[in-house]
């Protein structure tokens, strides 16, 4: 097809890296050589001719070569970053954990070794190829040179900075061979000149960095709040002049300290490393009672932490003698996790109503999270500065209840303290009363507390005055209250002061798209070796009724991360009760495609996948479209597709996004085996 001196078979893996390359080639020689280019997954002829080809890697070469091209000469380019894309790489923060993409290792390393030379080694590099384990902590950032499909759905920034190029050894050997006459200045100049502008650009970037650094260092120094930051190594990063005087430490020498140098303090250690995010307590430092605020960053793991020296200043805010006491809310709406719809429109109904002063009734299933929408209220609401108190009014006797809601006076009842008590409604004054398992509550209880939503006052047992209280009361069950006061178990007048608001917690079996991340989540708290858990596992439990809603997901994680082996939880796992469904709805499936009823076609797609599998991998829809058509089975795109999505919802495939391939299932195997 082509045996011209001046023209030259260009073979490369993607469409993105032929346009590239022939675009900077057709750049460089001003038009003069002829390029015929190829990309290996858009399909090849199946020979050319011609004397010379190039090759954009090794691994193209091996599969087309031998082929395609048998007689010409091989070019293996060498390649090097397309430096028109890299300002986005630029502009990431220092030490920044970003995922590099690409389909081999090889490439991988190749890359990030150019982009260290270039000058890019301000973010931590993190190598990532199909099939590969992604990393425990989550991400934000991942890179790819011209393979933005093998990123991973779940990482919310993707930067493509575009196909590699050739460098310029592979354009002088090329120059070499088809201009042996022609001076090289011109193509050097242009190589040259890109350089010094990636150079000037690293350069701008380093000094608006280092302009960022002297205005956050000014801005850290002008606040009244001690500041602490560190990372997954305990080392500390971050310790502004007003924290290093609270500890009468140089400031200089505070960030060459790892934690538990700089603060000998076991309790407020343990709760800078393992303590929840966005929760606060409060710590005696070297005699000072400090208000510790603790957040930890999701995408790189490190601790930030605030202190305010409270106690110094000769008087206390509400929020920090709320804090002291323990008297505080532990949730925010942050930490309701999931995004469904149900969901959603759930959280969006509570922030409204966590903005108007009335009572509210939470209603759902137990294990659904009432507790933490109370807490989210509370701590949405104008009353988040004062005390935040809950109780579960199930689980006390009638007498002791009573006087922990509403207090006693001394000597009220044998065995009362001297002096008496306050109450919780007492305790919680200016703030917000959390009432779980109302329902279950006795008579006596219902009249005394109707008195309080009532009147706005409390009278302790065995006293006479009436003590005002403004507290928000917010109540939960998971009973049908209308049900029970229709049988006359509960006051109708109690349940109308309590009903103003309603809130409805969906059950999980409503919301199962929130399962996977709910499963990571608990994997996380949990700090499990256990990182991976397949789809076919969360398709599964996204399947169950889950009676036990949220608590129960948890508990079984707790299950299945202590008797996986390795890094990935299996099927096996699953607890035996699960394990005895899971064996009834394989039957089914196996039922449903007996023999007979699965067709030559499915049974075609599934024998292809199985070939694949016992070579470790994972095609695509298009490599398993050759594949079939090899066989002499002349398929179409659009019958292939369909019938992925058919064994899909069958549970006989998984289909992986991207390029991540199409894999088989327990089911699928052992329906292929049964039918052989």
């Amino acid at each position: 097809m082509n045996d011209h001196k001046d023209s030259l078979v260009c073979f490369t893996g993607t469409k993105e890296t032929k346009k590239a390359v022939a675009q900077q080639l057709k750049d460089v020689f001003d038009g003069s050589l002829k390029v015929e280019a190829y990309a290996v997954e858009e399909g090849l002829p199946t020979h050319i001719e011609t004397a010379y080809a190039l090759y954009s890697s090794a691994l193209v070469y091996e599969e087309v070569a031998a082929t395609v091209v048998p007689d010409s000469v091989p070019i293996i380019a060498g390649r090097m970053m397309n430096f028109h894309y890299l300002d986005e790489l630029l502009k990431l923060p220092p030490d920044t954990p970003v995922l590099y993409v690409n389909d081999t290792q090889e490439t991988i390393d190749e890359s990030i070794a150019s982009l260290r030379a270039l000058g890019i080694d301000h973010i931590h590099w993190i190598p990532y190829a199909p099939n590969q384990s992604l990393p425990k902590a989550p991400l934000t950032y991942a890179v790819t040179c011209g393979e933005p499909a093998l990123i991973p759905e779940e990482i919310p920034y993707q930067i493509n900075i575009g196909a590699r190029l050739l460098d310029f050894s592979t354009i002088y050997e090329l120059s070499s061979i088809f201009f042996q006459a022609q001076p090289l200045q011109h193509i050097s100049e242009s190589y040259l000149k890109q350089m010094v502008q990636l150079q000037r650009r690293v350069l701008q970037a380093q000094t608006s960095a280092e302009q960022l650094s002297t205005h956050l260092y000014h801005v850290l120094n002008g606040v009244n709040d001690g500041i602490l930051a560190f990372d997954t190594s305990e080392r500390v990063t971050v310790c502004n002049e007003r924290l290093a005087r609270l500890l009468h430490i140089p400031v200089r020498s505070a960030t060459h300290l790892k934690l538990k140098q700089l603060l000998p303090f076991s309790d407020l250690q343990s709760f800078l490393l393992n303590g929840a995010h966005d929760t606060s307590e409060v710590f005696d430092v070297y005699g000072n009672q400090m208000l510790v605020h603790r957040m930890e960053r999701s995408v790189d793991g490190i601790v930030i932490a605030t202190f305010d020296a409270a106690n110094t200043n000769g008087g206390a805010s509400p929020s920090f003698e709320v804090i002291q006491k323990g008297q505080y809310a532990k949730y925010s709406f942050d930490d309701i996790l999931g995004h469904s719809p149900v969901l959603n429109q759930a959280k969006a109904l509570a922030k409204k109503l966590s903005l108007v002063d009335h009572s509210i009734l939470i209603t759902g299933e137990t294990g659904t999270g009432k507790e933490l929408f109370a807490s989210a209220i509370h701590q949405a609401s104008p009353r988040a500065h004062g005390p935040y108190l809950a109780v579960n009014v199930s689980s006390l006797p009638e007498h002791l209840l009573e006087s922990e809601l509403f207090g006693y006076v001394d000597g009220a009842f044998t065995g009362a303290r001297k002096g008496g008590k306050k109450g919780l409604f007492e305790q919680a004054q200016g703030g917000t009363i959390f009432l779980d398992e109302i329902g279950d509550i006795s008579p006596t209880v219902q009249a005394r507390l109707l008195r309080v939503l009532q009147e706005k006052e409390v009278l302790r047992i065995g006293g006479e005055n009436v003590l005002p209280v403004n507290v928000r009361v917010i109540s939960a069950t998971n009973k049908d209250l209308a049900e029970e006061v229709y049988q006359g178990r509960f006051r109708s007048d109690l349940y109308h002061r309590m009903n103003v608001l309603q809130l409805s917690v969906p059950p999980l079996r409503n919301r199962p798209e929130d399962i996977e991340s709910l499963l990571y989540h608990f994997l996380d708290e949990l700090k499990s070796s256990t990182t991976l858990i397949p789809h076919e596992v969360v398709l599964y439990l996204q399947g169950l009724s889950w009676p036990g809603n949220v608590r129960e997901l948890k508990n079984i994680v707790s299950y299945m991360a202590t008797v996986a082996e390795g890094n990935t939880i299996t099927m096996q796992d699953l607890p035996e009760r699960l394990q005895q469904n899971t064996a009834v709805e394989h039957d089914e499936a196996l039922k449903t495609f007996a023999e007979g009823s699965l067709r030559e076609d499915e049974c075609t797609l599934i024998q292809q996948l199985m070939f694949f599998e016992q070579r470790g991998i994972n095609p695509g829809r298009k490599r398993l479209e050759r594949q079939i058509q090899e066989a002499g089975m002349n398929y179409t795109e659009h019958h292939i597709r369909t019938l992925i999505d058919q064994l899909a919802d069958a549970n006989l495939v998984i289909k992986g996004s991207g390029r991540r391939g199409i894999q088989l299932t327990d089911q699928g195997r052992a329906l292929l085996k049964q039918r052989k």
